[in-house]
């Protein structure tokens, strides 16, 4: 495992989020604290949006360098950081780990 549990992957939580001038608003349903994320938050949030299912902080970092050409060499460790204060807010959760190994016997099996 990597550094500060990188490996686990994340998903979005129940969200709602609004666009205006100000940039984007976001808070976790039902009653999450309203925040407002700046651009580089806006990116995380479309990163982990657009996503198939859940990410790693690499993988959305890798995203990220790909859609900003010319994004700092910082651009993992500023991540990282956004992830986890995004994890506090409850705007972003663990995602459940996939079973591993072979499947319990169902009833009735020998």
């Amino acid at each position: 495992m990597t550094r500060d549990g990188d490996a686990d992957r994340v998903e979005l939580a129940e969200l709602a989020w609004e666009d205006d001038a100000a940039g984007r608003w976001v808070a976790a349903l039902p009653d999450g604290p309203i925040l407002h994320v700046d651009a580089v938050g806006e990116l995380i949030v479309d990163i982990v949006a657009d996503a198939d299912g859940p990410v790693t902080v690499e993988e959305i970092a890798r995203e990220a360098r790909r859609r900003v050409p010319g994004a700092p060499p910082s651009a993992l460790e500023d991540v990282r950081a956004f992830v986890a204060a995004l994890r506090e807010a409850g705007v972003v959760r663990a995602a459940p780990r996939p079973a591993v190994g072979p499947a319990a016997p169902g009833p009735g099996a020998a």
